[in-house]
């Protein structure tokens, strides 16, 4: 799908511009990132550079996790369908129309969730996980930003990581 075209074409392009590659070099998108000629510190800034243009939470746990261009697209996808889904629910709560665009990055409280919402939301995200997510989490995370659902994520009385 385009989705995962564009975000294939940007990794690959990061990939290329860290490690100092011409654009016209094909990688071996399978490779591991280490046989791709990674080092700690390249992987440093192919993290840094992979977080600023997807607003992913890439970090060196991430990059074990999905050690290829290949596997790290399909992490990148799926977080940007989960941020999409999250952002739906978000909307619905707040009965704002779908073609109206939240900002992410804006405080729950300041888009209107209240005490009562963040109890909605809690439970529709929830669902969406197969989890119970404890509403107070909600206001701990700030925002709706997809970022905040990678990594460790309270649910019932322990912690679930989303990846």
């Amino acid at each position: 799908n385009a989705e995962n075209f564009f975000s294939s074409s940007i990794v690959e392009k990061i990939a290329k511009d860290v490690l100092l590659v011409d654009s016209d070099v094909v990688l071996d998108r399978q490779k591991s990132l280490l046989d791709l000629g990674f080092d700690s510190v390249l992987l440093v800034e192919f993290a840094r550079r992979l977080s600023e243009n997807f607003g992913v939470t890439v970090g060196p746990a991430e990059l074990f996790d999905h050690p290829s261009i290949n596997k790290l697209e399909t992490f990148v996808a799926s977080f940007r369908n989960r941020s999409n889904f999250v952002e739906a629910i978000a909307k619905e709560v707040l009965s704002v129309s779908k073609d109206v665009g939240l900002d992410r990055h804006k405080a729950l409280i300041d888009l209107g969730f209240d005490s009562v919402l963040a109890v909605e939301f809690s439970k529709k995200l929830g669902e969406f996980l197969g989890e119970s997510i404890n509403p107070s989490f909600l206001f701990e995370m700030g925002t709706i930003s997809g970022h905040h659902f990678i990594g460790p994520v309270p649910i019932g009385g322990s912690v679930f990581t989303i990846q």
